[in-house]
């Protein structure tokens, strides 16, 4: 009956150890997982926001791509009014020669400075393949103005 008992302690501590052995690594399990759990929620969290800035970031360039193209507008029919105005004679005084060459230069200037604005916006790295190589001319030309 001793021995039994002896035996039977014997399996019973066995089985304590194994319990108390796996519950370390149990634990060290759930641990891995929560770790696991709370990276992929900051992950997506931090996918999310950048999702919606970038979205806030495109929504400001389609702003200000129409607004450059209601300037655009609006600074192409005052230089044809005045090329118009140039044509129908009036251009006998000098002075009005000199504004209107000058409110050319000016509003062309405007209008490259606007484009390469735009350009540099959305193509920050390549932005120079899409200028127009006359435009350099008329930056130029309106700083020896100056």
């Amino acid at each position: 009956v001793d021995e039994e008992r002896n035996d039977l302690s014997a399996e019973s501590s066995t089985k304590l150890l194994k319990t108390t052995e796996s519950k370390p690594s149990q634990v060290t399990e759930t641990e891995a997982e929560m770790k696991k759990k709370k990276r992929l929620e900051l992950n997506r969290k931090a996918a999310k926001e950048s999702r919606e800035r970038k979205k806030k970031r495109i929504e400001a360039l389609n702003q200000n791509i129409v607004m450059l193209i209601r300037e655009n507008f609006e600074l192409r029919t005052h230089n044809e009014e005045l090329r118009e105005l140039i044509q129908s004679g009036s251009h006998e005084n000098d002075e009005a020669m000199d504004q209107f060459q000058s409110d050319n230069a000016t509003l062309r200037l405007a209008l490259y400075e606007c484009v390469e604005n735009l350009v540099h916006a959305r193509f920050p790295k390549s932005a120079s393949l899409f200028l127009a190589p006359g435009a350099i001319d008329i930056k130029q030309e309106k700083q020896r103005e100056k």
